[in-house]
């Protein structure tokens, strides 16, 4: 079924929404969060989770790109999951990679900072879309879908090696851009 459907589905608030949101997206909920969860039972929490999430955000919302949407929510959610499952024991895998880039860019804990991190989002886009398409599927599997060097090397067909080479120059590069658009610290 056409996305522009499933969401009409939504804003008619039939159930059957839910059922072809499943069916469509499903399985890219399941690996997004089973990717970051690395635990079934979570993940598909997670996967039913953001069917909850969707059916409460749609309406108002009109997702213009659905797979998009899902997405999102499947990777917010498991993300607040992992967190809260790991809050004893400290250093999550995804979240350590993360501090990956973090490390280099400033975020103010104040009222300001859900606009600082759309403007930084949207710069990190721009940089995106300057890498070849080769680097930036590969910074998009580790730091969006949180996809081990193994993983990446596997799907196409390369050495972690060339995996940890590109990810560290793609690194050194996003540095030098945030550094330029002032997000460096």
């Amino acid at each position: 079924m056409e996305d522009k459907r499933i969401v009409d589905l939504y804003w008619e608030r039939s159930e059957r929404a839910i059922v072809e949101t499943k069916l469509k997206y499903g399985s890219r909920c399941m690996y997004i969060a089973n990717h970051i969860l690395k635990n079934q039972e979570d993940a598909e929490e997670c996967e039913n989770d953001t069917y909850w999430t969707i059916w409460k955000l749609i309406p108002p919302q009109r997702p213009e790109f659905l797979g998009a949407f899902i997405t999102k929510i499947v990777r917010n959610l498991s993300l607040k999951k992992l967190e809260y499952n790991q809050a004893k024991k400290r250093k999550m895998e995804p979240i350590a990679e993360m501090e990956e880039l973090s490390h280099f860019m400033r975020l103010h804990n104040d009222v300001n900072e859900a606009m600082e991190v759309s403007i930084l989002t949207e710069c990190i886009n721009q940089f995106l879309m300057q890498e070849k398409k080769e680097n930036r599927v590969i910074f998009l599997r580790k730091y969006w879908y949180f996809e081990s060097n193994e993983e990446i090397a596997r799907r196409y067909d390369m050495t972690e090696a060339r995996v940890k080479g590109t990810l560290f120059r793609s690194r050194k590069r996003l540095r030098r851009y945030l550094e330029k658009e002032g997000w460096y610290v």
